[in-house]
C-alpha cells in the first residue's frame, strides 16, 4: 500500500514536471526578450488575420482602447511607463495633392524645397510624398542599434534617414542643419467597415481580403516647427523606414500639443485618440510573458517587438484575447 501511494505520488510528480516543462517550452518559443513593446488594440480583430501586415506604429488600423491604458497599467510590477504614440507627418497635405514647401537652413545657406519634388536615389522612379516622425523612447536604445553616417553641431536627438540625407544634396562638410516646416498629426477619425487586401503570410504573396471594422483618420492638423538634425542614419538599418525621422518621444508629445484641435462643428465628430502606446518596461521581459501579465488588467490586444525592428519575423508579434 505504501509502496503503491509513493508510485502513484512519483507519477504524479512527472506529470506535474512534464506540464512545467510544457509551459516553459511553450514561452521561450520564438519570441525575444526586449525592454519596450507597442501594445495596439485587437477588439476588431484585424490582427488575428494580418498581423504581420500592418506598419506599426504609424499605420495602425486597430481601434482605440475603450479604457484607459496607462491608468489600468500604472501598477504593474513590470512596467516603468505607459506612452500614447501620436503619429506625426511632414508636409501640408497629407494626400500629397499640394505643394510642400520645406525651408532647408544649414551653416552656409537656406533654400526652400518642394517635398513632393525629392526623389529617392534608392528607388528613382519614386519621390517622396511624406516623411512620418516616429518617435522613440531612448536615444541610448536607438544608437547601440543603428549607425549614424554623419553628425551634426545638435544634441537634439532627432535623426534623418540616409535617403532622405541623399535626396536633399546638400554639401558634404555642411555641420548644421535645420528643417523650416509644418508638421500635421491625426484630428479627426471614426470608426468604418473597409475592405482590406493583405498578404497570406510572409513568405506566401497570395492575397486576401476581408472587410474589418477600422479607426479611420479622416482629417489632420498641423503647426508650423523647426526640426534641428542631429545626425543622419545608415540606410543599411532595415527598421529605419526611407521616409523615417527619428525623435525622441518628448518631442513628438510637444509637438503634438502644439497642434490646433478645434473641432469643426456637426454631427458625429469624434476627436482621434491614440490606438498605439509604448510599453517600456523595468527590464527586459518575453513578449509571452509580458501578453500574459498585461491580460490581468486589459484584454483583446497585440504586441509587437518593433520599437527598434521591423518585425516580420516569426514570434516578433502575438495577439492576446
Amino acid at each position: 500500500m505504501v509502496i503503491n501511494m509513493k508510485k502513484k505520488s512519483f507519477v504524479i510528480l512527472i506529470i506535474l514536471g512534464l506540464i512545467i516543462l510544457s509551459i516553459t517550452v511553450y514561452l521561450s518559443k520564438p519570441t525575444k526578450e526586449n525592454s519596450e513593446y507597442y501594445l495596439v488594440n485587437n477588439e476588431s480583430g484585424i490582427f488575428d488575420k494580418m498581423m504581420y501586415s500592418v506598419i506599426l506604429p504609424d499605420y495602425n488600423l486597430g481601434l482605440e482602447f475603450k479604457t484607459d491604458i496607462r491608468e489600468q497599467l500604472k501598477d504593474n510590477p513590470y512596467i516603468e511607463k505607459t506612452l500614447p504614440y501620436y503619429p506625426l507627418y511632414l508636409g501640408k497635405d497629407f494626400n500629397g495633392e499640394s505643394d510642400e514647401l520645406i525651408t532647408i537652413h544649414t551653416d552656409k545657406d537656406s533654400k526652400v524645397i518642394d517635398l513632393s519634388s525629392l526623389k529617392n536615389k534608392s528607388d528613382p522612379d519614386s519621390n517622396f510624398n511624406r516623411f512620418e516622425l516616429r518617435a522613440y523612447n531612448s536615444e541610448k536604445s536607438l544608437l547601440s542599434k543603428v549607425d549614424i553616417v554623419k553628425k551634426f553641431n545638435s544634441d537634439s536627438g532627432i535623426y534623418i534617414s540616409e535617403a532622405i540625407y541623399e535626396a536633399l544634396n546638400l554639401d558634404d562638410d555642411i555641420k548644421k542643419l535645420s528643417l523650416d516646416t509644418e508638421i500635421i498629426a491625426p484630428l479627426i477619425s471614426k470608426e468604418s467597415t473597409q475592405e482590406v487586401t493583405y498578404k497570406k503570410s510572409q513568405e506566401d504573396e497570395e492575397l486576401i481580403s476581408f472587410n474589418v471594422i477600422i479607426n479611420e483618420v479622416i482629417d489632420f492638423s498641423g503647426t508650423d516647427t523647426t526640426l534641428e538634425i542631429a545626425g543622419v542614419i545608415s540606410k543599411h538599418q532595415s527598421f529605419i523606414s526611407s521616409t523615417n525621422i527619428m525623435i525622441p518621444y518628448d518631442i513628438s508629445l510637444d509637438l503634438y500639443n502644439q497642434v490646433d484641435k478645434t473641432l469643426p462643428t456637426g454631427d458625429n465628430i469624434k476627436l482621434w485618440k491614440p490606438n498605439t502606446y509604448i510599453i517600456v518596461c523595468k527590464d527586459r521581459i518575453d513578449l509571452n510573458l509580458l501578453g500574459a501579465e498585461l491580460q490581468k488588467t486589459i484584454t483583446n490586444f497585440m504586441l509587437s517587438d518593433d520599437v527598434y525592428s521591423e518585425s516580420s519575423a516569426e514570434g516578433s508579434r502575438k495577439v492576446f484575447d
